[in-house]
């Protein structure tokens, strides 16, 4: 099987080089296609994007969420959601 038939196979892009090796297209990893590629203040990280509430007093990890998201803008609700559902209690 030729290698654009097995990633395609694969369900991922992929196009034959000058050389006939697949070339990837976009920001599929392929160990870990759920991951993606990721602006950081050093360039960029193919990964995930992590937020932890953490409860001042007592120094512990009280919710926590994981996307493949870059932004943060979409996080803090279901953040709070989570610390609400743990505690049951509003945060605060």
């Amino acid at each position: 099987m030729t290698a654009p038939a097995t990633a395609a196979r694969a369900g991922r892009d992929a196009s034959p080089s000058r050389h006939g090796r697949a070339e990837r297209q976009g920001t599929t990893h392929f160990t870990d296609p759920d991951s993606r590629v990721m602006p950081t203040k050093n360039g960029f990280i193919q990964g995930y994007n992590a937020q932890a509430a953490v409860d001042g007093a007592h120094q512990i990890i009280v919710a926590h969420t994981l996307t493949n998201s870059p932004s943060d803008q979409a996080q803090l609700a279901p953040l709070l959601d989570a610390i609400k559902s743990q505690s049951r209690e509003e945060p605060g």
